[in-house]
């Protein structure tokens, strides 16, 4: 792989540039610490506040709920949305003042659910009562911020996880299993292509804007690390690529609040414009696990995951979860995977639940499988940041 500058471009007549290395396979990312602060009470139940209102702040809230957590508190900007989705979930009290909220119920847990660029006055306010933190992703809206923030909660003493949920998918389990099982010898080269991009028109909103914390990289590139890293079973050491810039501009359309809204509504005639800057489509050369990674995001037909090996290819065709083939015969995936994920309603909420099951046990000093932390968020920022970073 090539640790420079990628010559690799997207084949676009939109703006292109090209992006030079920031992650090194030297650069250092700390451990977490083995000494955490002890749980108030021993023992807890579990109180939750989550700050968002939009379709991560139900998902976090609905996550903690089928945990046992009781959300006592969910905070949002709008009176009247964050209202209706706490009557909906049942949670007791809805805000649009977070921090007289924080003070007033002093949850043991705090789940952020903003926009990225939003989180370090939360983060500093929950970490100043003692809570533990979980977060969606990206974690910041650069890796100096990433690092700034896993280094306050370290020194806080609370346990921290960040939700690059993908990697809970059972079809990525089983690819994991089937690499760790030799069937294909040592991968030697893994290529991944994805269809997701972004394309006009699509209404204005902060994640269009990369200051904010937007755009494909910091939307898609964690889960897919996530994916990456547990299918190859190491962590990522090297990343560089070329992004993509399709949208300079959108209308503003009011009242828009819901990520799952966000291409389904309705542009007004005569909408004004709001300037937009994030990537909408991009390439990595990653590696990852000392395996060179070759990742493309863009228009296409199809997703295709190829772990290219001594013995042979193992195809998972799909996106975020996967159909996986050796040499044109499907590997049907084992009953006893398909119940590894908490039952809720399918996609992100199932993957929401699973990350708060294990962060709720590792809180409560009970055994539990390894889960992403704001150390990761950090790695997998520094990552993103080497692909936007001319």
């Amino acid at each position: 792989m090539n640790e420079g500058v990628s010559a690799s471009l997207l084949s676009s007549g939109h703006n292109v540039a090209p992006r030079r290395e920031m992650l090194q396979s030297g650069t250092n990312f700390p451990a977490r610490s083995a000494t955490r602060r002890p749980l108030r009470g021993g023992d807890i139940r579990g109180s939750a506040l989550v700050i968002g209102s939009g379709f991560a702040g139900e998902g976090h809230t609905r996550a903690f709920q089928h945990v046992g957590v009781e959300v006592v508190a969910l905070c949002g900007r709008d009176e009247s949305v964050v209202k209706a989705r706490a009557d909906a979930l049942g949670v007791p009290l809805a805000s649009t003042d977070w921090r007289t909220t924080l003070e007033q119920v002093r949850p043991e847990l705090v789940a952020i659910a903003t926009p990225a660029a939003l989180r370090r006055e939360v983060i500093e306010a929950a970490l100043a009562l003692g809570c533990h933190l979980y977060c969606d992703k990206p974690l910041a809206t650069s890796a100096p911020e990433a690092k700034a923030l896993f280094a306050l909660t370290e020194a806080a003493g609370v346990k921290h996880a960040y939700a690059a949920t993908r990697r809970y998918e059972p079809s990525v389990v089983w690819l994991a299993e089937l690499v760790a099982s030799g069937v294909i010898g040592e991968v030697k080269e893994v290529t991944y292509t994805l269809s997701a991009h972004l394309a006009p028109p699509l209404p204005w909103s902060w994640a269009l804007v990369l200051e904010q914390g937007g755009g494909l990289l910091n939307g898609q590139l964690p889960h897919l690390l996530s994916i990456l890293e547990r299918v190859l079973g190491g962590a990522l050491t090297g990343a560089s690529g070329s992004a993509e810039f399709a949208i300079d501009r959108a209308q503003v359309v009011p009242g828009l609040h819901d990520f799952r809204d966000w291409g389904k509504v309705e542009i007004p005639a005569g909408a004004p414009w709001r300037a937009c800057n994030a990537d909408t489509a991009y390439t990595a050369q990653l590696t990852i696990a000392g395996v060179p990674v070759t990742l493309r995001s863009g228009p296409s037909e199809h997703g295709e995951l190829r772990l290219i090996g001594e013995r042979g290819t193992l195809v998972g065709e799909g996106e975020l979860a996967f159909r996986v083939t050796l040499a044109g015969e499907m590997l049907p995936m084992p009953e006893r995977l398909r119940g590894t994920l908490p039952s809720l309603d399918g996609n992100c909420q199932d993957r929401w639940a699973a990350l708060a099951r294990d962060f709720l046990a590792d809180i409560r000093g009970e055994p539990h499988a390894p889960y992403l932390t704001f150390r990761d968020g950090w790695r997998y920022q520094a990552a993103i940041d080497a692909i936007h970073q001319a």
